[in-house]
């Protein structure tokens, strides 16, 4: 017997929820990252970050520019660019952990100081 599309669709919902606790602790990783700083290496070229409260962050290399956080995403706006960049941050990073993301920029190797 075929499941009817109401039970896929309940399914569907259901493996959402349980997804979502660990897809939101990426957020807790991105308040870590704002608390301490990160380092970010394009391509060789090593951005040192200093997030500050009124959503702009410091980069000595780069000039800074402004971040914004929607969830799970940390979102960069650098002058140099002048075009936002968003990833997603993976969840249970912790201090010093180093990480690889995928961007618009290309991979990106993430330090968390």
């Amino acid at each position: 017997m075929k499941p009817s599309p109401i039970a896929l669709a309940s399914a569907a919902v259901a493996a959402a929820l349980l997804a979502a606790p660990a897809f939101a602790d990426g957020a807790d990783t991105i308040k870590l990252m704002i608390a301490n700083g990160a380092t970010f290496d394009i391509g060789g070229q090593v951005y040192d970050l200093t997030y500050l409260a009124d959503g702009k962050f410091d980069d000595p290399v780069g000039g800074g520019g402004e971040y914004r956080v929607d969830g799970a995403t940390l979102c960069h706006t650098p002058v140099q660019i002048g075009q936002e960049i968003c990833t997603e941050i993976p969840a249970d990073k912790k201090e010093g952990d180093t990480f690889e993301l995928t961007s618009d920029l290309g991979p990106l190797i993430v330090t968390i100081k």
